[in-house]
């Protein structure tokens, strides 16, 4: 599935402040897409224009040519935020989220039962299935967030920084479940990051919300280095010490340094 943004705005009402302006932007089906800026530039409502979350002041958001209505998401769109638990049914058990995707898309059955089955023991949450997410820890909020987004294997995954404040070698550990994901079924991503060296070594192409609340796009790497099958993260990282990606994450420093500045 395609995403398209055509001349996509939003300001807040009161006060009134433009926080994205007249944004054009297409997303390939299968692309691997990262969305960098400054804090506050407006990166977590672009995500949640596009999920159908917040509607757009002006412009529209297409999947696939069709347009996207006010919490009306499309149903092979999954949607992981920075905060956990907001994206899970708290009322609910571990596996009963796991499950609650497939089921209210009436496709709840022994073959995706099984697939759920294996996410659980996959994200390492198998054991607490029976628990409820307010009993989880902050980390185990985290796998069954993401469980819960793989789930019905959508064919877009948005994820506005859903990684962030947990440890490094968790977080290490869930990207590598989720790189796994984009190399098996090669679904549509956006993903918000702060970090250059994931956008370098995990999107196909790295785009910047800049000053003037616009996107400025930085070059494709055009593959000059090859990161499929590598679902490891310390087999990806030893990329960032090769010359040529070297000199492609030095260009995003600075293609970032001058939307910053625009």
């Amino acid at each position: 599935m395609s995403i398209e943004l055509q001349n996509l705005s939003y300001e807040y009402s009161s006060p009134k402040t433009l926080v994205l302006n007249t944004i054009n932007l297409k997303i390939n089906t299968g692309e691997v897409v990262a969305l960098m800026g400054g804090s506050g530039s407006g990166k977590s409502t672009l995500i949640k224009i596009i999920s159908s979350f917040l509607k757009p002041t002006s412009g529209k958001v297409l999947i696939n040519g069709n347009e996207v209505a006010l919490n009306r998401p499309f149903k092979s769109i999954a949607y992981v935020s920075q905060s956990s638990i907001k994206t899970l049914f708290p009322w609910l058990t571990v596996e009963q989220n796991i499950y609650y995707p497939n089921t209210l898309r009436n496709q709840l059955n022994s073959e995706t039962k099984e697939y759920c089955n294996k996410l659980l023991k996959t994200l390492g949450i198998e054991k607490i299935r029976k628990s409820f997410p307010l009993k989880l820890s902050g980390g185990e909020q985290k796998r069954l967030s993401l469980g819960v987004a793989l789930s019905y294997r959508p064919e877009i995954i948005l994820l506005d920084e859903p990684l962030s404040g947990i440890d490094f070698k968790l977080a290490e550990e869930l990207w590598d479940i989720l790189y796994s994901d984009f190399q098996t079924r090669n679904p549509t991503v956006l993903f918000v990051t702060h970090s250059l060296d994931e956008a370098t070594i995990l999107a196909d192409r790295v785009i910047f919300l800049n000053g003037n609340k616009q996107i400025s796009e930085a070059e494709s790497s055009n593959n000059n280095f090859e990161t499929n099958g590598l679902t490891n993260h310390n087999e990806r990282y030893k990329l960032l010490f090769n010359p040529t990606v070297i000199a492609y994450r030095n260009y995003l420093l600075e293609t970032f340094n001058i939307a910053m500045n625009e």
